[in-house]
């Protein structure tokens, strides 16, 4: 699953390229995008740093064709762990 991290300046969704330029407060959208060759994705889902114990779910998507969650670094967070599964209608997640 390739996850992709973006921020909007001046309307255009940014690829971050430098994660470690992040600062708490800003504003950043965790992006997935799942591949088939039959169906279709539904949904993603997202969990960070473990929690909430019970993934985000969220059927939005960017321009780029990614399901998308919106995201405001906390403070005191220095490292983070994202996962994130896409929803195949026949499949089930993955």
């Amino acid at each position: 699953m390739n996850i992709k991290i973006y921020q909007i300046i001046d309307g255009q969704w940014v690829l971050v390229q430098n994660l470690s330029s992040l600062q708490p407060g800003d504003t950043i959208y965790i992006a997935v995008l799942g591949s088939t060759t039959s169906g279709t994705f539904e949904r993603a889902r997202f969990r960070i740093n473990g929690l909430p114990v019970d993934w985000q779910e969220t059927a939005l998507i960017n321009p780029n064709g990614e399901f998308y969650l919106q995201y405001v670094l906390p403070q005191g967070v220095v490292s983070y762990t994202i996962e994130a599964e896409v929803f195949h209608n026949s499949l089930g997640w993955r």
